[in-house]
């Protein structure tokens, strides 16, 4: 009897220790049939012929909202898609969220308006160190500054998270883990003094990431990190992570919504 009660309780403590180490708390809205597509744009610019993989027109910009609008969707904050998850509200028929990474300050005088005309929200990822009073240059690129993102940010239609203290990609030999805890404590700090109390969302720089990373920034307090959809796997799906998707200057927003929930298919079988 002494040694089946020690088996039981041996049989307790592993599974204990086992929903410990792989998150069994994890939030994956994505793993409950919330079908929510994240859409990634970086930059955005007034003449299409500076477009590229990363860059793409005011000009289709415009028309991807449009779209959306017109195909019965609805631009969400993640937080509202965390709350949905958690049962705290209900999400429209047919949710859709909009990031851009890095912070150019073609946001603020090209996107934001856009988003302004049509009552849309996004979500901006900034780089603190490259983010100030004034925007900033930083070779040839322009950076939105905290004045900008306080407007944006009290206007009710932009979220700003955090896309590193740098844009130094976080895996590698320079990037301990107290280093990586470090910065991002550091950079939130930042971002909660010029704007209040944000969620703490996290866009990986450079898209480059491991599960040493994912635990170091869910132990610092990452309520959420995200990846491109590409990179699902079961070993991620221990914390709290969303996949998204780019948008390119050829691709239709429709598309890449399809395209988007197919990958998305494929991965969490």
């Amino acid at each position: 009897m002494k040694k089946i009660k020690i088996i039981f309780i041996s049989l307790a403590i592993i599974i204990i220790n086992c929903q410990f180490i792989y998150g069994s708390q994890a939030q994956n809205p994505y793993t409950e049939k919330i079908v929510c597509p994240i859409l990634t744009y970086h930059d955005v610019r007034l003449d299409s012929s500076y477009t590229n993989d990363w860059t793409v027109s005011a000009e289709k910009f415009e028309n991807d909202i449009k779209q959306l609008t017109e195909n019965g969707y609805t631009p969400i904050f993640t937080k509202e898609l965390v709350d949905a998850f958690n049962g705290k509200c209900e999400l429209p028929e047919k949710p859709v969220i909009i990031q851009f990474d890095d912070g150019y300050q073609s946001f603020f005088n090209i996107v934001y308006p856009i988003l302004y005309k049509y009552n849309v929200k996004a979500e901006v990822y900034i780089i603190t160190d490259y983010t100030k009073d004034i925007p900033y240059v930083n070779n040839a690129d322009t950076f939105l500054s905290w004045p900008q993102l306080k407007i944006m940010s009290d206007s009710g239609l932009v979220y700003i998270g955090l896309h590193g203290k740098t844009h130094k990609a976080v895996i590698g030999s320079e990037f301990t883990k107290e280093k990586l805890q470090n910065d991002f404590t550091a950079a939130w700090n930042e971002i909660e003094t010029h704007l209040g109390p944000q969620p703490h969302y996290y866009v990986y720089p450079n898209g480059l990431f491991n599960n040493e990373t994912l635990k170091s920034l869910s132990d610092s307090g990452a309520q959420m990190q995200f990846i491109w959809v590409w990179n699902l796997s079961r070993n991620v799906k221990n914390y709290n992570i969303l996949p998204r998707a780019n948008i390119d200057k050829n691709q239709d927003i429709i598309s890449s919504i399809e395209y988007f929930n197919n990958a998305l298919k494929i991965k969490i079988k």
